[in-house]
């Protein structure tokens, strides 16, 4: 058996194959189209050159993070927060989506020569409207948050990155003083903070008259369809219920629904509640129609 230009040509035993595919079943779903399926494994992944191909920056040696930003390469800087997401989703939505987002941009770009490296993401904020939960949270103060943040983008600088995106994974989080203030003290790098585009995408994919909000049923379906092992489907009910009891005076957010989530209520047509329309394919276990 060799490679050649990817494809691998000669025999494959069965146990081989087997064993592949045991490996393959394994791995995260996003991690799947990386992988040859084929029987055999691109050696570059065997062979310790998987590092010219990754974008994340915590795959990286040092000197190779060195010679990216030589070459002129963009650092993403994802910020999370973990919360509650209704009963049915994981409290690591807000930080998973953001690292995923950035990944998926970030080999976009590549394709069009742009280089650029995915920081970890930053996995806890300013949460204190879900306290009143109970469980499921972890409450960083904004003051220390916004100096993290700060010391992440001056140590990104000190590097010698040059451009420097961040991408909010909660929308609660007001992250435009930081960036204003790192790029009024800068010279030579400069930091971007993108709108964050879910409510235009809900209203174009879906139906306009369906409530969005925290996990919701835009957020439901990018789980259902990236994560579906993860979404606790016996737990996705009308959500016509009462509010819940936020902590007073320190959530300047629209009360949610009793559950924490505001997703559509299921009928004919959306049984259970989701999104009925996507511009991504469906997994075919997937309960979502692909109407």
């Amino acid at each position: 058996m060799k490679w050649s230009d990817t494809a691998l040509t000669g025999t494959v035993s069965q146990e081989q194959l087997l064993l592949v595919r045991t490996e393959i079943s394994s791995l995260p779903l996003l991690s799947r189209a990386y992988t040859a399926c084929d029987g055999d494994i691109d050696p570059a992944w065997d062979t310790g050159q998987q590092e010219e191909r990754t974008m994340k920056y915590g795959d990286l040696t040092y000197q190779e993070i060195a010679e990216r930003i030589a070459a002129g390469g963009l650092a993403l800087v994802p910020t999370g927060c973990t919360e509650q997401q209704g009963p049915h989703l994981p409290v690591d939505f807000d930080t998973w989506f953001a690292e995923t987002l950035l990944l998926a941009a970030s080999e976009a770009a590549q394709r069009h020569g742009v280089a650029s490296l995915v920081l970890p993401a930053l996995p806890f904020g300013p949460t204190p409207e879900h306290r009143s939960f109970g469980a499921g949270y972890v409450d960083l103060p904004a003051a220390i948050h916004d100096a993290v943040l700060e010391a992440v983008l001056d140590s990104l600088s000190a590097q010698g990155f040059r451009r420097i995106l961040v991408w909010r994974g909660c929308g609660g989080h007001d992250l435009r003083g930081i960036v204003e203030r790192f790029n009024m003290r800068q010279n030579h790098a400069r930091a971007l903070l993108p709108e964050m585009p879910y409510h235009a995408i809900w209203l174009r994919l879906a139906d306009p008259l369906v409530a969005s909000g925290h996990a919701d049923s835009f957020t439901t379906s990018i789980m259902l369809h990236l994560r579906p092992n993860a979404v606790r489907m016996d737990r996705i009910v009308d959500p016509q219920s009462q509010e819940p009891d936020w902590m007073p005076a320190t959530s300047s957010r629209t009360p949610q629904p009793k559950m924490g989530a505001i997703v559509s209520a299921p009928n004919e047509a959306n049984p259970v509640g989701v999104c009925r329309r996507s511009s991504i394919h469906i997994p075919p276990h997937s309960v979502i129609p692909s109407a």
